[in-house]
């Protein structure tokens, strides 16, 4: 049985948008009646958690104490959200799998940790990189990360056979892989089966920082800069295209998750609250966020939109985890330690 904490729910509105029936990818939806943006859960023990990753029986959250304490989980299911702490003694930053038992968890120092059948595995490969994204394929498993410093270097790492092996060594950070598609600090590549190919920006201009890519198999897109308002680019025929993004209110701040819903949704998630998507009627989010700690990472499951971070800042003591969700109303819950 699992122990639970209250979960803190709020009600609040949304930015007005017109109505013309179309996502950022073209696909026409409907919006969801009554749903709102709420707390999920503020203050969360174990430390920040960076990312998320759906299944058939409810989401994993992925992070843990950053810079020099240890990895945890979070697992919310229809009985609760419960978080596991000390799962390994690095701090994790990603998670991507195909279901509850087969998944990979990454992070500092190169830990890789994957659940093999039910039985947790560590698979730590030989860095002192952030390993900042993983990918799980039907043949082989990608990471990649770097080690940030004056000058940084990045790192790509290929699981495939049942072995571990450094594919590529980068000039600059690598952030996230989703599918064939790599993206890091001002560059972007893509695995053709044989070899790493750049990918450039479409109209010629140099790629900014680009912190995620996400695909629903139709369309990828990534986002990009961290710092300033949304840098979001979607992938064509000749590379890197930008979007538009004409809501001031919605992408004011610094971006880093993306996702793409099955539908073609586009929800993005950024620093001091930043929680917003567009499903065809224009973005949408919180005029005055109900939280103000940054969201890493952003996910859409059972009609749910996650967005999920904390403090992830602050010392690795002092760190907590946030989730927001925007759907129907939910009923308080309770979390605490798995047991």
């Amino acid at each position: 049985m699992k122990h639970l904490l209250p979960l803190l729910v709020l009600a609040v509105g949304c930015t007005d948008a017109d109505d013309d029936g179309t996502t950022p990818t073209g696909n026409e939806t409907d919006n969801p009646g009554a749903s709102t943006f709420q707390v999920l859960a503020n203050e969360m023990p174990g430390g920040a958690y960076l990312s998320g990753f759906g299944h058939d029986d409810g989401i994993i959250f992925a992070g843990g104490r950053l810079g020099g304490g240890v990895g945890s989980l979070a697992y919310l299911t229809d009985d609760g959200l419960c978080v596991e702490e000390g799962v390994t003694d690095q701090g994790l930053w990603w998670i991507h799998g195909t279901d509850a038992d087969n998944w990979y968890a990454v992070g500092e120092n190169g830990v890789i940790l994957h659940n093999d059948g039910g039985t947790f595995v560590r698979e730590d490969v030989d860095t002192d990189a952030i390993l900042f994204g993983v990918y799980m394929g039907e043949d082989d498993v990608w990471a990649i990360g770097g080690k940030v410093g004056s000058p940084s270097r990045g790192e790509i790492w290929r699981k495939t056979g049942g072995e571990w092996s450094l594919a590529a060594e980068l000039p600059a950070l690598g952030f996230k892989v989703y599918g064939d598609v790599f993206v890091g600090d001002g560059w972007s590549s893509r695995w053709d089966g044989e070899q790493f190919v750049d990918i450039p920006h479409a109209g010629g201009e140099e790629l900014r920082r680009l912190m995620t890519v996400h695909s629903n198999g139709e369309h990828t897109l990534a986002i990009g800069d961290g710092q300033s308002r949304g840098y979001l680019l979607q992938l064509t025929d000749d590379g890197w295209a930008d979007v538009a993004i004409d809501d001031e209110v919605c992408q004011s701040q610094g971006q880093n998750g993306v996702f793409v819903t099955p539908e073609g949704t586009v929800l993005t998630a950024g620093f001091n609250g930043s929680s917003s998507f567009d499903e065809g009627s224009g973005w949408m989010c919180e005029e005055f966020p109900s939280v103000f700690e940054g969201f890493h990472a952003t996910l859409e499951h059972d009609g749910t939109y996650y967005y999920i971070g904390g403090d992830w800042m602050g010392s690795p003591a002092a760190q907590y985890g946030t989730i927001q969700v925007y759907g129907p109303p939910i009923e308080p819950l309770e979390v605490g330690a798995c047991d």
